[in-house]
């Protein structure tokens, strides 16, 4: 089926299966669905803001694995994704990335996401949080208590989700497990 697309297609077609339906829906946050407060803008403590220098190595040690997605109509640009393994979760961060004389800044993260590994304890490292304090195994009140009640709610591949969207295009995404515990949590920056 994806028989001759290049590694950024795929790269894309990942993203995009990823991002809450509701951002793909609109190129921007609804007013009427703006969250309260200030912007989440890391996830992890690794920022998804533009031009951000992508320093996750020093706050998470070296990478489990890396993937790097060529874009080759754009020689030296491209996508990368680092993946690191914890004993109770998994932390994937996406990047953009173009040569250095394209003047566009450092490589720069623009999705973070946090994976609770199957069958073990809700027990996130602390530091492995959103800005608000929440970790994987928080409860559905614990989040709106955080976020406030303006957010989508939708179900997502079997899961109830979710997800809060601020005016500088961020949208952060909470998905639950069966017994209300989030199970997943993507903050993903605005990649215009």
């Amino acid at each position: 089926m994806y028989e001759g697309l290049t590694g950024s297609y795929l790269a894309l077609l990942a993203l995009l299966s990823v991002i809450p339906s509701g951002a793909a829906r609109g190129d921007h946050c609804s007013e009427k669905l703006e969250a309260p407060g200030k912007p989440d803008t890391q996830l992890a403590g690794v920022p998804v803001l533009k031009g951000a220098v992508l320093k996750v190595t020093e706050h998470l040690g070296a990478p489990t694995a890396v993937e790097t997605f060529p874009d080759d109509n754009y020689p030296g640009s491209g996508e990368r994704q680092y993946s690191w393994q914890r004993r109770f979760e998994r932390v994937v961060v996406a990047t953009m990335f173009a040569p250095p004389n394209a003047g566009v800044g450092p490589e720069t993260p623009y999705s973070v996401e946090l994976f609770e590994q199957e069958g073990l304890s809700n027990t996130s490292a602390r530091r492995l949080a959103t800005a608000r304090g929440l970790i994987l195994g928080a409860t559905r009140s614990a989040v709106i208590a955080k976020y406030g009640p303006r957010f989508l709610e939708e179900t997502i591949e079997g899961h109830p989700t979710l997800s809060y969207c601020w005016s500088n295009d961020t949208w952060l995404s909470f998905e639950f497990t069966s017994d209300g515990l989030v199970k997943h949590i993507q903050l993903l920056g605005s990649v215009e």
